[in-house]
């Protein structure tokens, strides 16, 4: 039996911007989306956002994904404030690597305006990987704590071990707050044990998994691995 390709579904008009909008702070709280979840294979999702300018300021959109059907919410990559004053009609693109949920929220500020006809829309394309395969998600498996003091070198944390039975790919997804609070660069060691007590080194990623930047930072990798006990 042949195996099921890749699929992708559309989600339209996430955020239920109005008509018009006076000048005033507010916030627009988007459906929840999750059309491969629970159950499926769910992927990444391409988050499309469009419309004509706003007047007098801007409004931001926050990108928020869920690992725990909808309990709690992650913002990831930085704010976008594609809907400003001036420039004409906005076109973005976000790309979310693991998103069994995803949420858009637009946050108008105290001067921020929708005029009639602004256009403003936000779309979720939902991808599903390899549907006919299992999946496990462990979570919070690597914690580096709130800060590290100043001279620091060369600091080493150790994750949970997880039992992963033969897996043939590890999808691993990192996380910061805030990555202006980042002074140098992090490297993953991903390890491998047919006993829990006797590790080898799968890989080194020794690109930085997450370099200075601002906002929330995020990155992810991708690991085929031949057995894993």
């Amino acid at each position: 039996m042949a195996l099921i390709g890749h699929r992708a579904q559309l989600e339209e008009d996430v955020v239920a911007f109005p008509t018009t909008k006076a000048a005033g702070a507010a916030t627009i709280t988007g459906t929840a989306k999750y059309p491969f979840e629970p159950g499926g294979s769910w992927g990444g999702a391409n988050v499309y956002i469009t419309g004509d300018t706003v007047t007098t300021n801007t409004v931001t959109i926050r990108t928020y994904v869920s690992f725990d059907e909808g309990d709690t919410w992650l913002q990831v990559g930085s704010d976008a404030a594609t809907l400003a004053a001036g420039g004409g009609r906005a076109t973005a693109r976000t790309f979310v690597p693991f998103a069994p949920r995803v949420r858009v929220d637009a946050n108008f500020n105290a001067s921020a305006v929708l005029p009639s006809g602004h256009g403003s829309n936000v779309d979720i394309e939902f991808l599903e990987y390899d549907p006919e395969t299992a999946r496990t998600l462990f979570e919070d498996v690597l914690d580096v704590g709130d800060s590290l003091s100043d001279g620091v070198f060369a600091t080493t944390k150790n994750g949970d071990t997880m039992l992963v039975n033969n897996p043939s790919k590890i999808m691993v997804w990192c996380r910061t707050v805030d990555a202006s609070k980042i002074g140098d660069t992090t490297t993953l060691n991903l390890q491998g044990s047919v006993n829990a007590s006797d590790w080898y080194t799968l890989q080194t990623l020794d690109t930085a998994v997450l370099g200075i930047g601002t906002g929330v930072g995020y990155q992810n990798y991708y690991e085929l691995v031949e057995k894993v006990d």
